[in-house]
């Protein structure tokens, strides 16, 4: 299987498309970012036009033909006086005109609203007996393309600028809501002849698809303003073409930004993104996965419906008595029959239909076995930009500490974590450094620690070494860096967690970070030993005192020895313990002598330096 084909994530991504770059040349952007063979796109842009392309990866790309029905939203520099052979700036001026004024252009806008029949433009990707108009036109054919019906939503007039002595041609700046399959070439042509006189576009900027919205997409700080001055101002350059025969020439610093904005503005697939884009919700009970998975008959009680669909199919209006804003925000937007379907864990299943009031697939997701061998990484993999691709566009849900001891008090914390599905699990283990520490004052060897994170469920640990740099980073650069490379949407901490530089960021003020970041932020509650907060100084305090029932308690587990490193570990105080050697062959009950602070001997004749990774489980005395 290629690496691509397992980086099939389901999801949205939304990118603010350059001018002088086809559409084309924009996926290979987002194919590269994500890893992915498997994308397409809702809908096309000119490549003199700039703005929102919404991009779908993985299973969802079945859903392109509802995501190219939606609505969107254009804003167009309309030129008057000039006519061009594609009705844009990179074609040739074929015809001349007048130019109007402010007033003339807002008279007739109204007459361009609600349901309309639009001859599409000569130079455009429509087929004519199988090849493409434009490229039958350039080749000196006639085309005669019928007219189409639309729909425009609405018609504003937002800027003007009246001719010149240096310019004989005026300019409109429009905004344009409107139907999928309008060409605001054309409605610019149009506009233009109703005008008597010519017209054609200079700059066209797409600012929404349906729900979704330019200014949330990636690459959207590359654009610049989008006014008349600017339109003229680009003009030369998008006449000589020569954005379209440099668009591939950019660094390789700018087009790691771009992949790394990419990642960053990705959306997963969830229930939440299925709502964005008009879709009900409902969750495939676990017992009847097999059942739909091998495509046998949908009903009802199959789901928990989240909402249910209604019987009946989306309509676009004919008329101007249908156009009103509660129609633009809301209806054109819902698939009103259709039902994205979620296995239990949070992953997409596929989508389901209501027809007559019964069920038929649409498409089915196969589920992925969510378990995954345990991978530890380093701080450096983090930054370096080391951690998959696939964990990181599918969400992380994590904890941070040091977890000496992986005590009940930690288990709470991994278990807000291992409920936080459909995320990939993680633990970020602060190493020695981060409190003060000397010989002999672990609860836990590494490989110990290591070993009960693969036991409790988790996909994946970090493991963080003391650096000047890391501890100089502060709050909010930590929590932003666990968003940007670790894809971070739950973060689950203990009411006294701090974290930057000196401890400056509270719980309080990870709170507040939240929102702003994307992720949800959950205090666990604090788990109480003998009126007291369960703590690793104090498992260590009771360890001294020879307590070793009481750390039993409060581990969740007897308190054990890892024999390779024992001479890190915290001893009980001096004295013969009953104790069990522990290895992968068999276990033995035995007993063994503390003295000054060190492990001195075990009976039936152990070597305790060559005894590799066995434990020494204390066996508490009552």
């Amino acid at each position: 299987m290629k690496q691509k084909d397992q980086n099939n994530v389901s999801g949205v991504v939304l990118l603010a498309k350059q001018t002088g770059r086809t559409s084309f040349q924009s996926l290979f952007d987002i194919k590269h970012a994500l890893n992915t063979d498997k994308v397409g796109h809702t809908g096309t842009l000119d490549s003199f036009a700039d703005g929102l392309l919404v991009v779908l990866t993985g299973h969802i790309t079945h859903l392109v033909p509802h995501i190219t029905g939606f609505s969107k939203t254009y804003r167009a520099v309309v030129c008057f006086g000039k006519e061009t052979d594609t009705l844009d700036p990179e074609g040739n001026v074929i015809k001349t005109g007048n130019s109007v004024s402010r007033e003339q252009v807002a008279d007739v806008l109204n007459e361009f609203t609600g349901a309309l029949l639009q001859k599409p433009p000569a130079f455009s990707a429509l087929h004519v007996n199988g090849k493409r108009a434009s490229d039958l036109v350039r080749n000196g054919e006639q085309v005669n393309l019928e007219p189409r019906q639309i729909f425009i939503y609405q018609n504003q007039l937002v800027d003007f600028l009246p001719a010149s002595d240096k310019d004989s041609c005026s300019y409109a700046l429009l905004e344009i809501t409107c139907s999928k399959g309008t060409y605001i070439r054309s409605l610019a042509r149009d506009i233009s002849e109703r005008l008597g006189t010519c017209g054609h576009l200079i700059a066209l900027r797409r600012t929404k698809v349906g729900p979704f919205r330019l200014e949330d997409a990636a690459c959207y700080s590359f654009l610049q303003e989008f006014s008349i001055s600017n339109a003229l101002k680009n003009l030369p350059t998008l006449q000589q073409s020569t954005l379209k025969n440099n668009s591939e020439k950019i660094s390789d610093d700018e087009r790691k930004i771009v992949h790394n904005q990419i990642k960053d503005k990705f959306l997963l697939f969830t229930k939440e993104t299925a709502s964005t884009c008009g879709f009900y919700s409902a969750i495939l009970k676990k017992e009847n996965e097999e059942s739909y998975l091998n495509g046998r008959p949908l009903k009802r009680e199959m789901f928990d419906f989240l909402r249910e669909a209604a019987e009946t199919q989306e309509l676009i209006p004919t008329d101007n008595s249908s156009h009103n804003e509660s129609y633009i925000k809301g209806n054109q937007f819902r698939a009103f029959n259709k039902t994205a379907v979620f296995y239990n864990n949070g992953l997409f299943a596929g989508i389901i239909e209501k027809i007559h009031h019964h069920y038929k697939y649409g498409f089915v997701v196969p589920k992925i076995n969510y378990v995954h061998p345990f991978k530890v990484f380093t701080w450096d993999d983090v930054v370096e930009g080391k951690f998959p691709v696939q964990l990181r566009l599918t969400g992380t849900a994590l904890t941070v500490g040091c977890f000496d001891g992986i005590h009940l008090g930690h288990k709470e914390l991994i278990s807000c974590v291992i409920g936080s599905a459909p995320y990939y699990k993680g633990i970020i283990a602060l190493g020695e450094g981060f409190k003060e520490s000397s010989s002999g004052s672990k609860i836990l060897s590494n490989s110990q620690k290591i070993n009960l994170l693969k036991e409790e469920g988790l996909d994946f640990a970090i493991l963080v070494d003391y650096s000047e740099k890391f501890a100089m980073t502060s709050g909010v650069e930590f929590l932003e860096i666990l968003c940007r490379q670790l894809g971070m949407k739950f973060l689950a901490e203990g009411t006294d967690f701090k974290c930057g530089y000196k401890g400056e960021f509270s719980a309080d003020k990870i709170d507040q970070c939240a929102g702003k970041l994307g992720f949800e932020f959950k205090i666990a509650q604090d788990v109480l030993f003998e009126g007291k907060k369960i703590s690793s100084t104090l498992i260590k305090q009771k360890i001294v005192q020879g307590k070793l029932l009481d750390v039993q308690k409060m581990l969740g587990r007897p308190y054990q020895i890892d024999l390779s490193h024992y001479n890190e570990q915290v001893l009980p105080p001096d004295g013969q313990y009953k104790c069990i050697v522990l290895n992968s062959t068999e276990n033995i009950e035995t007993s063994c002598w503390v003295e000054g602070g060190n492990l001195l001997k075990l009976t039936d004749s152990f070597d305790i330096i060559n005894n590799g990774l066995q434990l020494l489980q204390f066996i508490p005395q009552v």
